[in-house]
């Protein structure tokens, strides 16, 4: 209550000074956020929705909203994901340098286990072994005890957080599974989760489990999570899937924000100019 209280009498200063239409705003974005922390997370995304619309008037994120991106042009993965360190819930505006700190580093499976990042980094798919393996057994034929990801997860059956795989059986049975999931893409094509016939989560949409992606200052395609989907997606060369993202650089929304509030591509930026074409961008442009 002593936050509300300070905030309020912040809010008042500021129409004392600056006029109402602030103030006001100023009041609501601080009423949010301190009832986004009272709420349960359902209902944290369509908040954090009404906060990024105080905050940035156009170009706002819609919290489930998809795009279709051509995996062959996502090159890096994020470890540790965003997804294992924030709530998986709708999306979010971060800056900082998260998508500009590179590493070659070679990573397994997740950073959940192996623990090689304390902050995030971009590992390329080159130096991804489950990646790697999915397409020595799928391309090239290897029987899946003879990939390096079947090694590793035989090598760490001792950790037992690693739930999907932590013992012979669950590794045979979960691979057995990935060899149906490609049979079916290969065949059916990629569905949304909104089309399979699956139990619904309480008080989450379908595209709640949609492969996440994040993207970087530049536009850059960045995978979060998703893995299982999207590395077969990406082996079996589709030229697009629907994705939600759930990380935009600061920098990056600031482009969507100049995109969406133009009439006409010549008030554009040089740099938003760019853009245009990107899938994350075809949402918000509206010339007159």
């Amino acid at each position: 209550m002593v936050n509300v209280l300070m905030y309020v009498s912040k809010s008042v200063e500021i129409i004392t000074k600056k006029g109402l239409k602030k103030g006001l705003k100023e009041f609501f974005f601080t009423v949010i956020i301190f009832i986004e922390n009272k709420q349960p997370i359902c209902i944290n995304s369509r908040l954090l929705y009404v906060r990024h619309k105080l905050s940035n008037s156009a170009g706002v994120p819609s919290p489930y909203k998809l795009i279709n991106i051509d995996p062959n042009d996502v090159n890096y993965l994020l470890s540790p994901r965003f997804e294992a360190r924030r709530i998986n819930e709708g999306t979010y505006i971060e800056s900082g340098g998260w998508d500009k700190r590179y590493s070659d580093e070679k990573l397994y499976y997740t950073n959940d286990y192996e623990g090689i990042f304390q902050k995030p980094h971009l590992v390329h798919f080159d130096n991804y072994i489950f990646y790697e393996s999915i397409c020595r057994h799928f391309h090239k034929g290897l029987e899946w005890e003879q990939t390096k990801i079947y090694d590793w997860f035989v090598d760490n059956l001792d950790d037992q957080s690693i739930e999907r795989y932590n013992s012979v059986e669950k590794i045979d049975q979960r691979l057995n599974w990935l060899d149906e999931l490609y049979d079916e893409i290969e065949k059916c094509g990629y569905k949304k989760q909104s089309e399979l016939k699956r139990k619904k989560l309480l008080g989450k949409p379908p595209e709640y489990n949609e492969i996440r992606i994040n993207i970087g200052r530049e536009g850059e395609i960045i995978f979060d999570d998703g893995r299982h989907r999207f590395m077969i997606a990406k082996a079996l060369r589709l030229d697009s899937i629907p994705v939600r993202v759930l990380v935009r650089h600061k920098e990056w929304q600031k482009l969507r924000s100049e995109v969406a509030k133009a009439d006409n591509p010549k008030e554009l930026s040089e740099k938003a100019k760019k853009h245009l074409s990107h899938p994350d961008m075809k949402t918000v442009i509206n010339f007159k």
